[in-house]
C-alpha cells in the first residue's frame, strides 16, 4: 500500500532576504535553500516524512503490532508521478526526491517531436526562482510551471504493477498524469459513459486546488475532497460559498479552503465549520499549504478519514498543525527536523483514532 501523489516537480532556488527585494537591485541573501519542489511532490515528501515519524514514535512506545496495528511501524509508502527531465537540474530532482525515501515514476516523454518551429525539445525541467522576505515571511516566486512532454502511458502502467494506494492527491498540473491517478481503476472500455465517474475506489482522492485552472473541469468528476487555498476561485464565482456550490455541481461534497494565519474552513456533506491554526512566529510561508496538503493526505489514512466518515476535523486540525510548524523556520525542509514536535503532533492524532475506535 502507498500514497500517490501525482503533479509538478520543480528545482525551487530560495533565497532568504532582510527585506523586499526592489526592481534593478542586487542583495545579498540571509540564507539559501536549493530542493526539490512543486506542489505535489512538496506534499510528497511530507508524506514521507511523516511516515518516519510514525515508524519512530512506535519504536519508542514499543507498540505491539499485534495489540495495535494500526499504531506500529508499518507506513505506506509514497509514490510520485511526475516528468523530471533532462540534465543538470534533472539529476538533482532526481538524486533529492529519492532521499527522501519517494519511489519516482519519471513520465517524461523522451522521444516526442519537437514542434515545428524547433529543431529539438528542451528537457530542462521547470526551474522556480523564490525570494522570501525575512521581515514577513512572505514570498515572491517565478516558475514556468509544466513544461515537459509527457507519457501518461508510464503512469498508467506503474498504477496496474502497484495496485490500489491509500490515498492519491493530485495538484492541477501535468493534467494528463493527474488524471491518469485519478482514474486508475476505472474501465476505459465500459459501455456506460458515466461508470468511470460513479467508481468509487476505497481510498480518497484529493486535488489541491492551488488556483483554478482551466483543465480542472475534466478532472472534478473524479475528487473525493477538494483542499482550495484563498486563491482558488471558480469561473463564475464571486465567493468561496460559489466555489463550494460550483465544486457539488461536479459531485464534490467534501471541500477544505486554508487561507493562512486565517481559520481554514471546511465543508463536509451536509455539515460545515472551520477550525484555527494555530498561531506561531511566522518565519517563512514558502509551501506551506503544500505541507497541509501533504499533512491532510497522510492524516486521511492514518485517522481513517473515509467517505463515510463524518467528522473531518481531528485530520484537519493535524494538518492545520504541521503546516504551522512549517511556516516557523525558513525553506520547505528545515522544519522537518524537529522530531519532537512532529512526534507529539502525530501522537495526538494516533490517539485521537484510537479513541474515536
Amino acid at each position: 500500500m502507498y500514497g500517490l501523489f501525482a503533479g509538478l516537480t520543480t528545482l525551487d532556488v530560495a533565497q532568504l532576504t532582510a527585506d523586499e527585494v526592489e526592481e534593478n537591485k542586487k542583495v545579498t541573501a540571509l540564507d539559501q535553500v536549493l530542493a526539490a519542489g512543486g506542489p505535489a511532490t512538496n506534499a510528497a515528501v511530507v508524506f514521507s516524512a511523516l511516515n518516519r515519524s510514525k515508524v519512530r514514535l512506535a519504536a519508542r512506545r514499543k507498540v505491539s503490532a499485534d495489540r495495535n496495528g494500526a499504531h506500529a511501524g508499518r507506513s505506506a509508502a509514497t509514490v510520485l508521478l511526475t516528468a523530471v527531465g533532462d540534465g543538470p537540474a534533472a539529476q538533482l530532482i532526481a538524486t533529492d526526491v529519492e532521499a527522501t525515501d519517494i519511489a519516482l515514476v519519471d513520465c517524461t516523454d523522451y522521444d516526442a517531436q519537437p514542434p515545428a518551429n524547433a529543431d529539438e525539445i528542451d528537457y530542462t525541467p521547470t526551474v522556480s526562482t523564490i525570494f522570501v522576505n525575512a521581515k514577513t515571511g512572505a514570498r515572491t516566486l517565478a516558475s514556468t510551471n509544466s513544461r515537459l512532454p509527457l507519457r501518461p502511458d508510464m503512469a498508467t502502467a506503474s498504477l496496474e504493477a502497484m495496485g490500489n494506494p491509500q490515498v492519491v492527491l493530485v495538484d492541477g498540473h501535468n493534467p494528463e498524469l493527474g488524471l491518469a491517478a485519478l482514474t486508475y481503476g476505472t474501465d476505459p472500455q465500459a459501455d456506460d459513459p458515466f461508470a468511470a465517474v460513479d467508481y468509487e475506489p476505497p481510498y480518497l482522492r484529493i486535488l489541491d486546488g492551488g488556483s483554478w485552472k482551466p483543465w480542472l473541469t475534466s478532472m472534478l468528476g473524479f475528487v473525493d475532497v477538494a483542499v482550495l487555498s484563498g486563491d482558488f476561485v471558480a469561473p463564475g464565482a464571486s465567493s468561496i460559498a460559489e466555489t463550494v456550490e460550483f465544486l457539488r455541481g461536479f459531485g464534490i461534497t467534501r471541500v477544505i479552503q486554508t487561507n493562512g494565519a486565517e481559520a481554514t474552513r471546511w465543508w463536509w456533506g451536509e455539515t460545515s465549520g472551520e477550525l484555527a491554526p494555530p498561531g506561531v512566529d511566522v518565519v517563512c510561508t514558502l509551501a506551506a499549504g503544500d505541507v497541509f496538503h501533504g499533512a491532510f493526505a497522510w492524516g486521511c489514512v492514518t485517522g481513517s478519514l473515509t467517505r463515510e466518515s463524518d467528522d473531518p476535523t481531528a485530520v484537519i486540525d493535524f494538518a492545520n498543525h504541521i503546516a504551522a510548524l512549517s511556516t516557523t523556520v525558513f525553506g520547505t525542509r528545515a522544519w522537518l527536523h524537529d522530531y519532537e514536535t512532529i512526534e507529539r503532533e502525530v501522537e495526538r492524532l494516533l490517539d485521537a483514532e484510537e479513541t474515536r475506535l
